[in-house]
């Protein structure tokens, strides 16, 4: 059994988007750089702050503080867009020139053990145990791979049936054992990390940046302190808020895969 289909350089960019999407792995690293990000803005405007209140009695400091805090949370809004836009450059960049072959018409074949990939730059074959899952979105099947997920566009098949193509590929893959993939170390940061304690953390960290900034107006000798401890604990809060809500979001995509697949069961 086998079906026809084509690949363009749009379909990698989407796939490439999905992946960042459904995976908690992909956006626990654009979190931590974005938060680095907006930190070290914000801790050169409070340096250059911190330099002026020492020198003068104006409120200049207050002025670069707030054009800080300004600045930081703007690259921290703008950030997601810009850095999905480079990524789109670089995947475009990466399969045109550095893997040719990466796009046109494509076969793929399923064999008695192993699944058979064709195309311009030759033949692929991988063992049936090496598939981690499929899975499906509006307008693609993503066959998963340890780090990879290999898109089929549902709107450009040439050939065959994709469904029945799927479903008989979906059988090959549960009678065979799976293809050990996962290290320790993911294991334990999945039991530690959940959506309940990442958003509980950022609670305590806004808490906590709540109270620097109350050191900062109360006119009291520890405001260096509260600056520092506003800055951090706030930016630190907003990182673990989006973390957060990208665990739960994940977790709420697994429990629904989970309950269709024991409707289907019983």
């Amino acid at each position: 059994m086998k079906i026809v289909y084509s690949l363009s350089i749009e379909d990698y960019i989407a796939t490439n988007q999905w992946l960042v999407e459904t995976s908690p792995n992909f956006r626990a690293q654009i979190t931590c750089m974005r938060t680095m990000s907006s930190a070290a803005t914000l801790s050169i405007f409070l340096i250059i702050a911190s330099l002026l209140r020492s020198f003068e009695t104006h409120n200049t400091w207050l002025i670069v503080t707030l054009l800080g805090v300004c600045f930081s949370v703007a690259f921290y809004v703008v950030y997601p867009k810009e850095e999905r836009k480079a990524r789109q450059k670089q995947i475009t960049v990466l399969y045109q020139k550095e893997i040719p072959g990466s796009t046109g018409q494509f076969t793929m074949e399923l064999l008695n053990k192993h699944l058979r990939i064709s195309g311009a730059r030759g033949d692929e074959t991988f063992s049936y145990a090496y598939l981690k899952e499929i899975t499906q979105s509006e307008g693609y099947v993503y066959l998963k791979r340890p780090l990879l997920a290999h898109p089929i566009p549902k709107a450009k098949i040439i050939e065959g049936d994709l469904e029945q193509f799927v479903r008989e590929l979906q059988i090959r893959m549960a009678a065979v054992p799976p293809f050990p993939t996962e290290l320790p170390i993911t294991d334990v940061s999945k039991k530690f990390w959940s959506s309940r304690r990442a958003l509980t953390a950022s609670a305590a960290c806004i808490v906590a940046a709540a109270l620097g900034y109350f050191l900062i107006t109360c006119g009291c000798s520890y405001w260096k302190v509260g600056v520092w401890a506003s800055v951090a604990s706030g930016v630190l809060g907003l990182g673990l808020l989006d973390f957060g809500y990208g665990l739960w979001r994940q977790e709420k995509a697994e429990r629904a895969k989970e309950t269709c697949k024991n409707s289907e069961q019983g």
